[in-house]
């Protein structure tokens, strides 16, 4: 089936945006496949994973930048900042959670691919409700 016009124009109007600098990384270029996978999760689900696509989610560094927490820094290891990225690829103190359900993820993009491995390390965390 050939991309419709619109998804191309989508697509050249995405590539060359300059914001949304976090959910570019973690969508580079426009998915229809990741697309199908969101729509087919219950609410909850979509939004954690939205959330942490966009990085509008309960973590350190988003809620102190609205002012309900004073610092921004990462609860398991106190070094840097608590963002998704942060969390899903980087963190040592959740290492061990992480490899347990993401494997070995480089980039946010890898990650995204396995949702319910995802979804799975924030349940065990507890830290997205």
């Amino acid at each position: 089936m050939a991309p419709q016009p619109d998804a191309n124009i989508n697509s050249v109007l995405w590539s060359k945006t300059i914001e949304c600098k976090h959910t570019k990384e973690a969508v580079p270029v426009l998915n229809p496949r990741l697309t199908t996978k969101l729509l087919q999760l219950n609410r909850p689900k979509l939004r954690t994973v939205v959330g942490m696509i966009t990085g509008h989610c309960p973590l350190n560094k988003h809620l102190s930048i609205l002012g309900i927490t004073d610092s921004p820094l990462c609860r398991a290891c106190m070094e840097t900042e608590e963002t998704p990225i942060h969390v899903m690829l980087q963190c040592n103190g959740v290492a061990e959670q992480r490899a347990a359900h993401l494997g070995s993820s480089a980039t946010l993009h890898e990650a995204l691919r396995d949702l319910g491995g995802l979804l799975s390390f924030w349940s065990e965390l507890g830290w997205l409700e």
